[in-house]
C-alpha cells in the first residue's frame, strides 16, 4: 500500500506540472486530477467523497471572509486609491533617499490590510511601484526585494486569508492569531524601512 501511495502521489504531482503548463485555469487542473485518479484508485465513491468535502467546505461560514477580502482589495486596486496614496506619499517622502521604497513598504501595509493574500499584493505592487523606481534609478535588487518582502506581509497583517484558513482548521481563535502575527508584522516593516533608509545613505 505504501508503494501504491506513493505511486498515485508521483502520478499527481506529474499531472498537476503537466496541467499548469498547459495553461488552463488552476482550480479545473485541481479539480479534473482528483477527480480522475479517485475514479481510478477508489472507484465512484470518490465522486461522493469530493461532493461531502466541497459541502462541509461551503457550510463553514467563517471561509466566507475570504472572498470579501479579495473583493475588498479590488475595489481598493479600482477606485485609484492606491495610485493617489503613491503620489502623496511620493511628495511627502520625495526628498529621502530611498523614499520611493519606503513608500512602496508603507502601501504594502494598506492592501496587506485590503486582501490578505500575498499574491495579490506583490502584483499591485509591482505593477505601480517597480517601474517608478528603476526609472528613479533604483537598484533592481533592491526594487525587487521592496515588492516581495512588503508583498509577504499579506499573510501577518489582518485580516489575513491564511489565518482564517489555519485557525478554521485547527480550531483556534482568530483573535489570538490576529494578536499573535500583527505586532512582529508591523516590526517585520519597520525593519524593512530602516533597511531601505540605511542603504539609502550609504549607498545612493
Amino acid at each position: 500500500m505504501d508503494t501504491l501511495a506513493l505511486v498515485i502521489f508521483l502520478l499527481m504531482i506529474i499531472s498537476l506540472f503537466i496541467g499548469i503548463f498547459t495553461g488552463y485555469y488552476l482550480y479545473i487542473i485541481l479539480g479534473s486530477i482528483g477527480l480522475f485518479f479517485g475514479i481510478v484508485f477508489w472507484g465512484p465513491n470518490a465522486i461522493n467523497l469530493i461532493t461531502n468535502s466541497a459541502l462541509n467546505t461551503i457550510q463553514n461560514y467563517t471561509l466566507l471572509a475570504i472572498p470579501l477580502f479579495i473583493f475588498m482589495g479590488n475595489m481598493l486596486e479600482r477606485s485609484g486609491v492606491a495610485d493617489k496614496l503613491f503620489y502623496s506619499l511620493n511628495i511627502i517622502l520625495g526628498r529621502v533617499r530611498g523614499g520611493l521604497a519606503v513608500s512602496a513598504l508603507l502601501i504594502s501595509i494598506l492592501f496587506a490590510a485590503s486582501t490578505g493574500v500575498v499574491g495579490a499584493t506583490v502584483v499591485t505592487m509591482g505593477l505601480l511601484f517597480l517601474p517608478a523606481m528603476l526609472e528613479r534609478g533604483y537598484d533592481k535588487k533592491l526594487a525587487t526585494g521592496v515588492i516581495t518582502s512588503g508583498g509577504a506581509l499579506g499573510i501577518l497583517i489582518q485580516p489575513s486569508i491564511m489565518l482564517f484558513v489555519d485557525g478554521s482548521m485547527g480550531q483556534v481563535s482568530f483573535c489570538e492569531l490576529f494578536y499573535a502575527v500583527l505586532v512582529r508584522g508591523l516590526l517585520l516593516c519597520f525593519s524593512y524601512i530602516v533597511y531601505v533608509l540605511i542603504v539609502g545613505y550609504l549607498a545612493p
